[in-house]
């Protein structure tokens, strides 16, 4: 009997996680890029304080693979593109809110001159860009309506990279960011 209702409890958990999101979700996302407890009243917020890029999301049962990426300029004029994708656990709270907690990698590559860098490392050192990838925390709300969601999450990368395997979170790093997306499926 206790199986019979645990399996019955996994499936409704699936059915709602399904209901809860729509399958896939694009639109854009900004980020604040200072820590988001240390908000100072008197900074002066530029453009330069936020990162605005694209975001997708996919959703399935009670998985969500969110991949938002960045595409700008350094400030000695370099190309740059950060990708930071997530696995994450979406539940709902209600029909129209869901929570996602997770984790994930960030990277970036880079073009300085002729050369292309992964994670500050040459793009023939491959392996090397792909172990000093940042693995990060992040914690999301979203309120899902008819076509469009909106979505708040707080992001905080860990102390090590992959190389080094220090997944304590940094604090130091907490970053903000919000989302809209429309919803398909």
């Amino acid at each position: 009997m206790k199986r019979i209702l645990t399996v019955l409890l996994l499936a409704l958990m699936c059915l709602s996680g399904l209901a809860a999101s729509p399958l896939l979700q694009v639109g854009g996302y900004v980020a604040y890029n200072s820590n988001v407890l240390t908000i100072d009243e008197d900074e002066d917020l530029s453009m330069k304080s936020f990162t605005i890029g694209p975001e997708l999301r996919l959703n399935l049962f009670f998985l969500q693979l969110d991949v938002p990426a960045t595409i700008g300029f350094t400030t000695d004029g370099n190309f740059t593109a950060g990708l930071l994708p997530s696995l994450n656990i979406n539940g709902s709270v209600t029909d129209k809110i869901s929570i996602a907690i997770g984790m994930g990698l960030q990277a970036e590559v880079t073009k300085k001159g002729d050369g292309w860098y992964i994670n500050g490392m040459d793009v023939d050192t491959f392996s090397k860009g792909i172990m000093g990838m940042t693995p990060f925390y992040r914690l999301g709300l979203t309120l899902e309506f008819d076509t469009i969601s909106v979505g708040v999450s707080v992001s905080s990368q860990s102390k090590g990279s992959l190389e080094s395997l220090d997944l304590t979170p940094d604090l130091d790093q907490l970053k903000g960011s919000v989302s809209v997306l429309f919803n398909f499926f």
